[in-house]
């Protein structure tokens, strides 16, 4: 236990040594596993099932309780081919949640470049604040910001 602690330490001090920073996880918490016949559209959307997500779509708008859309689950977990599904049937790309996070913003925050260059064709605004005032430059890796 003491040479976990040390080396947890050493990377704490000298973050630029190690590779462990360069991961990038979402930190909206996946639900426990529940049975299929139970599963709601947003589940469907975390799991990136585009025909489930579709054939239960009523309102391309709607906003789960914590004020995300489908496609900003799309872009939060990379599913591309959900994300091009959601803005065929008219997802804003701009919507944000309660904390001013778009789908854009999220794709960045978890490094999508794929999903990023798909908003910003599609009429993303790169320079939109979250509630804490950064906007996707202030959270976008080097190589996300390149393609956008």
């Amino acid at each position: 236990m003491d040479a976990y602690i040390s080396t947890v330490d050493d990377i704490m001090k000298n973050p630029s040594d190690s590779l462990a920073f360069s991961v990038k996880v979402s930190t909206i918490q996946a639900p426990e596993s529940i049975m299929d016949n139970e599963k709601t559209i947003w589940d469907w959307a975390r799991e990136g099932q585009v025909e489930r997500v579709l054939e239960r779509l009523q309102d391309v708008h709607a906003r789960d309780d914590t004020t995300m859309t489908l496609l900003h689950w799309a872009s939060d977990r990379n599913h591309l081919e959900l994300a091009k599904a959601l803005i065929d049937k008219g997802a804003n790309v701009n919507d944000q949640t309660l904390d001013g996070e778009t789908p854009l913003y999220l794709a960045a925050v978890q490094d999508h470049i794929e999903i990023g260059q798909l908003l910003i064709r599609n009429g993303a605004d790169a320079e939109l604040r979250t509630c804490d005032g950064e906007c996707v430059n202030d959270v976008a890796s080097e190589a996300f910001k390149k393609c956008l």
